[in-house]
C-alpha cells in the first residue's frame, strides 16, 4: 500500500483521522475540478479512490458531472451507537467522507475500511467492508434474514402461511426447488420470491394443459426456464428454503378466472414470501442475477491508504441504479416491491438487503453484534435509502395506531361508527359563525380523522407512481394495482372500485394529469373502465386539492338489478355537517328514469359499477348565536335539547342533486309554516325558480305550495 508521501498537495492537506473522529461539520475541503481529480489518479491513490467513489455515485449516474465540476469532501454521519453513552455524554458517531458537487448534489462517498477502525477507536459497525469481487456472500444473506426474524417484529413473520395468517389463492403454486417442479401451495410453505422485468425473453409459460406433467420431478431441468429464474432457485436453496414464487410459473397464464383470482391476491403472495428478491439491472428475463454464478460479476475496490488507514469507495448506490433501470419503469415491479416485507436488491455492484426495520448492504457493516457488545440493537442508522416500503411507511404505522388502542370521550365516535356504517353522534351543534366546523372532538376522533388523511396520502402518491410507469398491455393498469388495492383495502376498512378506495371516492376522483398530451389517451382496452377513474386513461397522473375539503355528495353506484348500492365514504360522518339525513336508503333506477338521469334505452345495458350517482346536499347562509343555530332570515332553527339532533336537519332545507343537475327532491321533515320563497334568505336553489316553495319545490304563482305544513 502507497503511503501519505504519494498523495497530490490537495490530498495531503485532507485530516483524514480528524475527519473520521471528530470532524468540524461546518467546513468542507475543495477537491478541484473533475477533470483534474482525473489527471491525477495515476499518481494519487486518494485521487484515484475519489474518482471511483464519484464514476460510482449519484451525481454521475444521474449525468450531472461534467469535466468542469468543481468537487468538495466533508465528514457526514452514518451511524451512531447508543449502548455505553451516558446522559451526560452523546452517542459515539461513526463518520464517512461524502463528496458534493458545486451545487451540493450528492457525487459519492468513501468508508473506513471497518478493519482499520479501531485504530480511531471505533467498531467495524457503519464502516466499510471488503466485498467479494466475484460472488454474493450467501452466508452473509441468511444472517441478516435471520436477524430481521429475531428481532424485528414489524417486518411481520417468515413463518410459514398458517402461522402468519396469510393466505395464498388455492389455484397458487410454488417452484419445489429442491425437487425441480412446481407444486401446490400450502400453508405450511415456507417460500422466497422473485421480482424481476420480462422483457422479451420470457422462453416458458406454464399453461393449463401441462400443469400435471409439470409436477413431475426435475420436470423443469428439462425446459428452457430464463436465467433470471434459474439463478433466483439457486438463491432460495442457498439462503434455507426450498420454495420459490415466481409469476410466469406459479400462475396458469392462459385461465383468465385463475389469473384474475391470484392477481387480486399480491398483496398476500409477496406480504407472505420470507424474502422477495429483485433482479433491479435486468433488462429481461434471461439476464440472471449476477453474483449467483462465477463470473457474473467484477467487482473492483479501490483501496488508498491515508495516514495509516484504508478508505474504499462506496460502488453500490441502489437509488439512482434502480433510476436508470427498466425494473424501475415496470407497472407491475411497483407492488412487488411495495408489498414485501423483506426486499434483496441484486444488482452488478452488490446486493442490498432492505427490512421495514432498515438496511444491509455487501460493502458496509450494519450489522448489530459488530458493536463489539453482546445482544446489543441500541444503535441508530443515519444513511437513508429512499426506496419506497409501504409496510414501513405505512403498515406499520397504522399497526401502532392499532395497538394503542382506541377510547372515545367525547361521545362522536367516529371510527366505530364509521366502522359499522352509522353517523356519528353529534352532541351540539358549531359554535361559531361558519357552520363547516364541527363540535370539538376528543383525541382519538383527531386521531381518527389524521389516519385517514394518511390513508388517502399514501393511496395517492402510489397511484402517482403506478401511473408513471409503463405496462405492456393498458388493461393490466388496474390489475398491476390489485395487490395495493388489496392491501389497503384491509387497513382502511374499505371496498375499492376500479382500484379507488371508496372510503375516499371523492377526493380519489380528483385526479389530473400530470403533463399535457398531444396524442389520445383513452386506448381501446381501456373502454370497459369508466371515465371517472385514473386508470380509464393511459397517463400519468396525480391528485391535488386538499383533503380538508369537505363532500356534499352522497354517492351510489349501480349494483345490479333495480337499485343502486350506497358507497360507504367518509362524508357519510358529516363532520363539517353534522345534521345530515343518513343516506343509507338507495335510490331506485325507477326514479332516475323518473327525473331524466337515466334514458330510456340505457338501463339494460349499464354494466354494475360503471356508474355512479351523486346526491348532493345544499346549505347556506345559517349562523349561530352561543349554540343556538338561526335560519339567514334570524329565526331560531335550533336549541340543544335532549332529543336527538336528526329531528331538527329539516332546517337544512336539503335538496338532491344528481351530477348532471336535474331535479331529483327529497321530501323534508317541514319547519311549522311553509315559507315563501321570497322570504327565504338563502342563495336561489338550482333546482327550482325563484317562486318555487322552497321546501317541497314546487313551483307556484305566490310561493306557496298551498299544502299543510305537515305535508310540505
Amino acid at each position: 500500500m502507497p503511503d501519505t508521501s504519494t498523495l497530490c498537495d490537495v490530498c495531503r492537506g485532507l485530516d483524514v483521522r480528524a475527519s473520521l473522529v471528530r470532524p468540524d461539520l461546518s467546513r468542507d475541503y475543495e477537491l478541484g475540478a473533475w477533470q483534474d481529480i482525473q489527471r491525477k489518479r495515476a499518481s494519487c491513490p486518494l485521487c484515484a479512490c475519489i474518482v471511483s467513489a464519484v464514476q460510482n455515485g449519484p451525481a454521475f449516474l444521474y449525468g450531472r458531472v461534467s469535466h468542469d465540476t468543481e468537487l468538495a469532501i466533508f465528514s457526514s454521519p452514518t451511524g451512531a451507537r447508543h449502548c455505553g453513552a451516558s446522559e451526560t455524554e452523546p452517542p459515539q458517531r461513526t463518520f464517512r467522507l461524502q463528496i458534493l458537487t458545486e451545487d451540493s448534489t450528492a457525487a459519492g462517498d468513501l468508508l473506513l475500511d471497518g478493519n482499520d477502525a479501531h485504530c480511531i477507536d471505533r467498531t467495524p459497525l457503519f464502516n466499510g467492508r471488503v466485498a467479494r469481487p466475484d460472488s454474493v456472500d450467501f452466508d452473509l444473506v441468511r444472517s441478516w434474514i435471520e436477524e430481521c426474524h429475531q428481532q424485528h417484529t414489524e417486518c411481520g413473520s417468515i413463518q410459514p402461511l398458517e402461522a402468519s395468517g396469510i393466505a395464498l389463492p388455492q389455484e397458487s403454486m410454488l417452484i419445489d426447488v429442491e425437487q425441480d417442479r412446481p407444486v401446490n401451495a400450502e400453508a405450511s410453505h415456507r417460500y422466497a420470491a422473485l421480482s424481476y422485468v420480462w422483457g422479451d425473453s420470457m422462453h416458458f409459460l406454464l399453461k393449463r394443459e401441462a400443469v400435471v406433467e409439470l409436477q413431475a420431478p426435475s420436470s423443469l431441468s428439462k425446459l428452457p426456464i430464463p436465467m433470471t429464474v434459474r439463478d433466483a432457485m439457486t438463491v432460495t436453496k442457498t439462503i434455507g428454503l426450498r420454495y420459490l414464487w415466481v409469476d410466469a410459473l406459479c400462475i396458469v397464464q392462459d385461465d383468465d378466472a385463475i389469473e384474475t383470482k391470484v392477481v387480486a391476491y399480491m398483496h398476500h403472495v409477496y406480504g407472505g414470501a420470507v424474502v422477495t428478491m429483485v433482479a433491479a439491472e435486468g433488462a429481461h428475463a434471461d439476464a440472471g442475477l449476477p453474483g449467483v454464478r462465477s463470473g457474473t460479476r467484477h467487482l473492483q475496490q479501490t483501496v488508498a491508504q491515508v495516514a495509516g488507514l484504508r478508505l474504499m469507495p462506496r460502488l453500490c448506490h441502489l437509488d439512482p441504479i434502480l433510476y436508470l433501470s427498466k425494473y424501475k419503469r415496470r407497472g407491475w415491479t411497483l407492488q412487488e416491491a411495495c408489498l414485501s416485507g423483506r426486499l434483496l436488491y441484486v444488482t452488478a455492484k452488490g446486493v442490498t438487503f432492505h427490512c421495514s426495520r432498515g438496511v444491509h448492504t455487501e460493502e458496509m457493516a450494519f450489522e448489530d453484534e459488530l458493536c463489539g457488545k453482546p445482544a446489543c440493537h441500541d444503535h441508530t442508522t443515519y444513511l437513508s435509502l429512499n426506496q419506497h416500503s409501504m409496510w414501513r411507511d405505512y403498515v406499520n404505522q397504522s399497526n401502532r395506531e392499532v395497538v394503542q388502542g382506541h377510547v372515545c370521550t367525547c361521545g362522536r365516535n367516529n371510527r366505530a361508527r364509521f366502522l359499522s356504517y352509522q353517523l356519528p353522534i353529534v352532541t351540539e351543534p358549531p359554535t361559531t359563525v361558519h357552520v363547516g366546523l364541527f363540535p370539538k372532538a376528543c383525541g382519538d376522533c383527531f386521531a381518527f380523522r389524521r389516519a385517514t388523511e394518511m390513508e388517502f396520502y399514501t393511496y395517492a402518491e402510489l397511484v402517482r407512481t403506478h401511473t408513471r410507469r409503463h405496462v405492456s398491455y393498458e388493461t393490466d393498469r388496474i390489475p398491476a394495482f390489485a395487490g395495493i388495492a388489496g392491501l389497503l383495502g384491509g387497513r382502511f376498512a374499505s371496498n375499492f372500485i376500479y382500484d379507488m378506495p371508496e372510503k375516499h371516492l371523492d377526493f380519489a376522483m380528483l385526479w389530473r394529469p400530470l403533463r399535457n398530451s398531444l396524442t389520445p389517451c383513452r386506448r381501446a382496452g381501456l373502454a370497459g373502465i369508466p371515465s371517472w377513474g385514473w386508470a380509464s386513461h393511459e397517463i400519468a397522473t396525480g391528485h391535488s386539492g386538499d383533503n380538508w375539503m369537505v363532500s356534499e355528495v352522497d354517492w351510489y353506484a349501480l349494483d345490479g338489478g333495480n337499485r343502486l348500492r350506497p358507497i360507504h365514504s367518509l362524508k357519510s360522518l358529516g363532520v363539517a355537517m353534522p345534521m345530515r339525513e343518513d343516506f343509507t336508503k338507495p335510490v331506485s333506477l325507477d326514479q332516475l328514469h323518473t327525473h331524466g338521469l337515466l334514458g330510456p334505452s340505457t338501463a339494460g345495458s349499464l354494466h354494475p359499477e360503471l356508474v355512479l350517482v351523486g346526491w348532493c346536499q345544499i346549505a347556506a347562509g345559517f349562523f349561530t348565536k352561543g349554540h343556538q343555530l338561526y335560519s339567514p332570515e334570524k329565526q331560531l332553527v335550533y336549541m340543544p335539547s335532549k332529543a336527538p339532533l336528526e329531528r331538527h336537519r329539516a332546517s337544512y332545507g336539503r335538496s338532491g342533486l344528481p351530477l348532471s343537475g336535474a331535479s331529483l327532491p327529497v321530501k323534508n321533515i317541514p319547519p311549522a309554516t311553509c315559507t315563501p320563497r321570497e322570504t327565504y334568505g338563502g342563495p336561489p336553489s338550482r333546482l327550482a325558480s325563484a317562486s318555487a316553495c322552497h321546501q317541497c319545490h314546487l313551483d307556484t304563482e305566490d310561493g306557496q305550495c298551498g299544502k299543510a305544513a305537515s305535508d310540505c
